[in-house]
C-alpha cells in the first residue's frame, strides 16, 4: 500500500427550502472533475503454475518461480463524481456535511516498474516427469534487473462517501475537513490473453491476478465558496 492523492474541483447545488430562497438548504447534488492516484508495491515469492500445450500438441505445466520479485503499479484516473449531499448546522460556525454517490474513473496513466529480485520460467511435463529450463527459444529462462511498461486497465466505477465539518471562515468561504472512502465496484483489469509470450508485461498481465478493484480512504480538505451568499449581497447592492 502507498500514500496517494486526489485533487478535485466540484460544484454543489442545494435545493431551495420551502421557507424561502435564503433559508437554510439541507439537500443537494454535487458533480465535477478530478484526478485520483492509486499505487501498490508488491513482493512476489512462490510458484505459479498454468496448464499449457506446446507446439507439438503435448500437455505441460508452465511454471513461474518468483524470488523476491518487486514491482510497483501506478494508476492515475480522471474522475467524474455524481453525489447526493446533506448538510446541517452543528453550532456556531460549524456544519456537518456528508456525500454519497458514484464516481466514474477514466485511466490516463497506468504503468508498472519492476526492479529487484528475479523469476524463472520452466515447463514441467508430468507424463515424463521432466522439467525444462534455460531454453529461451521456448520461453524458459531467468529474468533479473528492471522492467517497465503499461498496465492493461479500463474505466472503473466507484462508490464514493465522505463526511466532514464545514468551518466558517468568512461570509462567503467555508473550510472543509473530513474523511472519505472510495470503493471500486468493477474490475479495472482489461481482459487480455494471459498466455506467456516470452516477454514480461507486469503482474496485472499474469495469470496470478484476475480481478483488481481499487479502494481508497483518507483525509479530505477543501474550500467551499458560498455562491448563494454572494448572490444575496449583489442583489442587496452590498459587498463587504
Amino acid at each position: 500500500m502507498k500514500f496517494n492523492y486526489s485533487i478535485n474541483a466540484c460544484y454543489s447545488y442545494f435545493f431551495p427550502s420551502r421557507l424561502g430562497l435564503y433559508a437554510e438548504r439541507h439537500w443537494g447534488i454535487q458533480t465535477g472533475i478530478g484526478l485520483q492516484s492509486f499505487g501498490l508495491v508488491s513482493t512476489q515469492n512462490g510458484l505459479s503454475e498454468t496448464p499449457d500445450v506446446d507446439t507439438d500438441g503435448d500437455n505441460y505445466t508452465f511454471r513461474i518461480k518468483y524470488n523476491n520479485w518487486k514491482e510497483e503499479q501506478q494508476l492515475l484516473y480522471v474522475t467524474i463524481p455524481v453525489a447526493l449531499q446533506y448538510k446541517v448546522g452543528l453550532g456556531v460556525g460549524h456544519k456537518l456535511i456528508t456525500s454519497v454517490g458514484l464516481k466514474l474513473a477514466l485511466p490516463v496513466i497506468h504503468k508498472y516498474k519492476a526492479e529487484g529480485g528475479k523469476f524463472s520460467t520452466t515447463g514441467y511435463y508430468e507424463k515424463w516427469n521432466l522439467e525444462l529450463y534455460d531454453l529461451p527459444q521456448h520461453g524458459f529462462s531467468t529474468f533479473t534487473g528492471k522492467s517497465t511498461g503499461n498496465l492493461f486497465v479500463r474505466p472503473t466505477l466507484f462508490t464514493s462517501t465522505d463526511i466532514g465539518d464545514l468551518i466558517k471562515i468568512s461570509r462567503f468561504v467555508d473550510l472543509y475537513i473530513g474523511a472519505y472512502v472510495d470503493y471500486g465496484l468493477t474490475n479495472t483489469l482489461k481482459l487480455t490473453d494471459k498466455h506467456w509470450t516470452g516477454a514480461y508485461k507486469g503482474l496485472f498481465a499474469s495469470s496470478e491476478i484476475s480481478s483488481v478493484k481499487p479502494i481508497a480512504f483518507g483525509i479530505k480538505m477543501g474550500v467551499y465558496i458560498n455562491s448563494i451568499s454572494i448572490i444575496k449581497r449583489i442583489k442587496q447592492g452590498r459587498w463587504e
